[in-house]
């Protein structure tokens, strides 16, 4: 998450591309994979946005948060 909250610091855009890895990362499923199936049962009960949360500790007040909400609507 650090790289994309640096460019958002720096560059006062949105990660366009970092983003994107991120929301991949998080749509990852593996039925074998224990994490990615903790990963799917967050996305189902949270949301995209909000298994993002749960996973990094960050809060709706965070730039990155703001950037991901806004390319999900």
């Amino acid at each position: 998450m650090k790289p994309a909250r640096t460019y958002i610091q720096t560059m006062h855009e949105d990660p366009v591309n970092l983003i994107e890895t991120i929301m991949s990362a998080l749509t990852y499923e593996n039925s074998e994979d224990q994490e990615a199936v903790r990963l799917k049962e967050l996305r189902t009960r949270m949301g995209m946005l909000g298994a993002f949360k749960e996973i990094t500790g960050l809060d709706d007040r965070d730039e990155l948060v703001e950037a991901i909400a806004k390319k999900l609507d």
